[in-house]
């Protein structure tokens, strides 16, 4: 049963030259409008505001989802950063949370084995 979603996903603290690999890494994890993602020829913004909607599928939750997509920017970024996960049921009200990391759940998540592919930068 799928279950449809929003997602808005806020990245601040990252770094400027990682823009495009956040952005893809972001796009390959949900159905982000393509729109708010910076053009390429554009400086970098300071603060990264992307919103999406699409459906969970498979059993993955609301919870697990925003999870992804936070390791998704760290890896992207090769280091932690500000990230922080909306996520809007829209099948039933009410819909909304919230979820926040800090630099320590980012520690706890290399202790763990983090990306999937060593890809990021000490």
């Amino acid at each position: 049963m799928s279950r449809s979603y929003e997602y808005k996903v806020m990245v601040r603290g990252h770094k400027p030259e990682r823009m495009s690999d956040i952005c893809k890494a972001l796009r390959a994890q949900w159905d982000f409008d393509p729109s708010e993602f910076p053009l390429a020829d554009e400086a970098p913004p300071a603060e990264l505001d992307v919103t999406g909607v699409d459906n969970l599928t498979g059993g993955l939750t609301s919870d697990e989802m925003a999870v992804r997509l936070a390791q998704a920017v760290w890896t992207a970024n090769g280091q932690y950063c500000e990230v922080e996960v909306w996520s809007t049921f829209l099948d039933v009200v009410p819909p909304s949370d919230t979820h926040t990391w800090t630099e320590g759940d980012y520690k706890e998540w290399l202790l763990k084995g983090g990306p999937a592919t060593d890809e990021r930068d000490d």
